[in-house]
Formats: structure tokens, C-alpha cells, sequence
């Protein structure tokens, strides 16, 4: 969501009022410096600040699938150990290059960083945690991530230039680092791995001290403050977060996929009717709320639909899937010059299309995380009798 602050909407005028120009004036009133002012990506350069995010969330989505698979092979701690590194060093490092180039090529190799963090910390997680508090546990995974969100805007409002900005966004996940020092290893992931002795001792000392990327940066760009556009856009997702809760312990996990991506359908649908202003601001908010409860819980579906031994690969791909949305996000977003309705249809359509295709997934609730592929395979063959569908092994 950084790119927000990065390369907010900008202002400037021309000599002679022309519309473009090679040395134009930037309105810097609000903020002093951005990408954009720093290497004019307006006029017919105006799609590259786009395409930074698209490298970006294109990083994302490698780095889900590369560190997922790592993760798998050589274990949950030394990857996410190596991801935090990573993000931390390009972070800082992105925050000086001179060049636009240099800049969105190590903001790529940082999203890669930014998914393994996110798809290895929360296999890691969920393979600690029993399937009693497992539900509730997932949820509260994510509100780091919404208040987060949150602060984003406390830093942009208190930090306007964006070299600054990056480094300081940059510098606050050192923090992170500590993981080097505390971080234990999935004793699930030791026991599949045939590390059985290490997995008994890492449990005997645990048993001592143990007790969702397009429709934000669409709702950022509407009428109104930023700032309170950002903190409205976090704190649904931090709402969700606690809706959450109480909905995965009484509800299936498929109805809540299906039903949140029907209304947030319809939220976005919504706002192609109505006059821009604080009604569409309130309807965008419904439906990030309900996307952000589908994100929430599809971490949970997915992890308990694959077996351990390729349970980040998997969640790794599905995590790679998403970011494809996040990659095409603003340019979908960047719609709303060739009419109002264009970026929330774009939107709202593919709600439903998710709902539907949901429909063919086994239910997992109140199952035990799987070990083996033969326990997958026996779901998926389950999943199949109860749809209808059969297949012929030869």
C-alpha cells in the first residue's frame, strides 16, 4: 500500500497551458516530492508509476511461490529468517537509488521478500497452533497487517517526501530481525521431514514457554482526503478481522468465501450507480470489508486443505494467484478517466466468478491439519463425490 504515498495523485501546469511538457510545475503544497515529480511520469509516462506497482506485486507473487517452496525444502525458519532480512535490505536500499529503473527493480525484489514473510509466517503459525484455537488464531494473524495499513497513513501525513517515507516504513521493520534470535522451526514441518529427535526436544521447549490489494488503492484515488481514505480503507480490514472471529467458529469455511464475495460484488456493482462522494467512500469500505473477509479466511481454507509436506508450496501458489489481481489492481484503477463505472464494475465482476468456482472445494472445518498427500487426496476424491464430478485413475 506504500505506493499510495509513493505516487499520489499529483498536480501540475505547463508553460504557454500546455497539457504536457518536458519541465512542468508540480504542486508540491501537499507533498514535496514523489516518484512522480522525481522523474516525471506524467503524460505518456504516466503508466510507469503503475508499472512499479505491477513489478512490485509481480515480486509478491514470485516470492510466494519461491519461498514457499523453499520453505518446504530447507525448513520454515531459515526462510522467513532470510525473507526479513531481504525485505529490510531492500527497503533501505530502495529508498536511495537515483534512478527509476533501479528503483522499481529493488521494490520487485523487495515484494518478493514481503511474500515469503507473508506466506511463510503464517504456515509457521498454523502448524503451532492446535486445531482447537486454530480458526481464531488465523484471524489475528492478519491484524498486524491491518493496523499496519493503519499507520500508513500517520506516516505519509508526518513524512511527505518519498525517499523519506521509504526509508522510514523501511527502518521500522528491523524490528523484525529479532525473529533471528527467537524464532523456533515448525516441529509439523520436522516431523515430515524425518527430524524426528529435533521435533521432540523443540516441543518439550515449547511446552515451557508456549500458551487481502486492488479496491484500496481504488478507494485512495476517490473524493475526498487520503489520509482518511487510507485509516477508513485499514480499519474495515482491522473490522473484519474481528468479525472474523466469532464467523469462523460457527460457520463453514466455504460460506464464508462465498457470501462475503457475493456482497462485495455487489458493494462495487453498487457504487457504478451512485454520484462519487461519501456514499461511494462508504460503499468501497462494505466491500473491502467483505474482500478483506474472504483474504482473511482463505489463509485458513487453504492451509487446511494441503498436507504438510507441500502445505507452503501450496499456499505459496494460491498467494501467487492473488497478487496476479494485486499486479493489474491500479491499472484497473487508473480506469476511472474513461468513466466512473469502469474500474467498480471491473471489480465486481470478479467477486462472483470466485463464488462460483468455490462451490467445487471440499469443506475443511473441523478437520485436522493433513500430513501426507494420500490425506489430501482423499479430501480432494471426497470433494469430487459430493459435486458430482468423477474421475478415472489409469
Amino acid at each position: 500500500m506504500a505506493i499510495i504515498f509513493l505516487a499520489p495523485p499529483t498536480k501540475f501546469t505547463c508553460p504557454a497551458n500546455e497539457t504536457c511538457c518536458n519541465d512542468p510545475i508540480f504542486d508540491r503544497s501537499l507533498f514535496p516530492r514523489t516518484i512522480v515529480m522525481e522523474w516525471n511520469l506524467i503524460c505518456e509516462n504516466s503508466w510507469l508509476k503503475d508499472l512499479t506497482q505491477m513489478l512490485f506485486q509481480f515480486g509478491v507473487l514470485s516470492g510466494s511461490l519461491i519461498f514457499g517452496i523453499m520453505s518446504d525444502k530447507y525448513g520454515r525458519r531459515p526462510t522467513l529468517v532470510f525473507s526479513v532480512v531481504l525485505e529490510v535490505f531492500t527497503g533501505v536500499i530502495s529508498s536511495f537509488l537515483p534512478t527509476y529503473w533501479s528503483f522499481t527493480i529493488v521494490r520487485m525484489v523487495l515484494g518478493m521478500s514481503v511474500g515469503g514473510i507473508m506466506v511463510v509466517g503464517f504456515v509457521l503459525v498454523m502448524e503451532y497452533v492446535g486445531g482447537v484455537y486454530r480458526d481464531i488464531i488465523s484471524v489475528l494473524f492478519h491484524v498486524p497487517f491491518t493496523l499496519g495499513h493503519i499507520l500508513l497513513a500517520l506516516f505519509g501525513y508526518l513524512i511527505r517526501d518519498y525517499v523519506h517515507f521509504q526509508l522510514g516504513i523501511s527502518l521500522a521493520n528491523m524490528v523484525l530481525l529479532f525473529y533471528i534470535c527467537i524464532l523456533p522451526e515448525s516441529p509439523r514441518w520436522l516431523l515430515a521431514a524425518n527430524k524426528t529427535t529435533k521435533a521432540v526436544k523443540l516441543m518439550e521447549r515449547v511446552a515451557k514457554t508456549y500458551c487481502f490489494y486492488g479496491v484500496v488503492h481504488y478507494i485512495s484515488h476517490l473524493t475526498g482526503n487520503v489520509y482518511i481514505n487510507v485509516v477508513a480503507g485499514g480499519s474495515v480490514c482491522l473490522c473484519a478481522c474481528l468479525i472474523a472471529i466469532p464467523l469462523v467458529k460457527v460457520m463453514k469455511r466455504k460460506t464464508l468465501v462465498i457470501v462475503p464475495n457475493i456482497l462485495s460484488s455487489l458493494c462495487f456493482l453498487f457504487i457504478s450507480l451512485i454520484p462519487e462522494g461519501t456514499g461511494s467512500v462508504v460503499m468501497g469500505c462494505m466491500g473491502i470489508l467483505c474482500s478483506f473477509l474472504v483474504f482473511v479466511v482463505l489463509y485458513l481454507y487453504c492451509s487446511e486443505m494441503f498436507p504438510t509436506v507441500v502445505r507452503n508450496a501450496a499456499i505459496g501458489i494460491a498467494s501467487m494467484m492473488a497478487r496476479l489481481g494485486a499486479m493489474i489492481a491500479p491499472f484497473v484503477a487508473a480506469l476511472r478517466p474513461h468513466g466512473k463505472w469502469c474500474a467498480p464494475v471491473a471489480f465486481g465482476i470478479l467477486p462472483l466468478i470466485a463464488a462460483l468456482l468455490c462451490l467445487l472445494l471440499p469443506e475443511t472445518k473441523d478437520c485436522e491439519l493433513m500430513m501426507t498427500i494420500e490425506e489430501g487426496e482423499s479430501l480432494g476424491n471426497q470433494a469430487r463425490r459430493n459435486t458430482g464430478i468423477t474421475t478415472e485413475v489409469t
